[in-house]
């Protein structure tokens, strides 16, 4: 459980990150 919600986390903080370099 604890890996997917890091998974997630990670998913999330990728997301924002492709967001501010466009």
């Amino acid at each position: 459980m604890q890996c997917t919600i890091s998974f997630v986390a990670f998913l999330k903080n990728y997301n924002l990150f492709i967001h501010i370099t466009k």
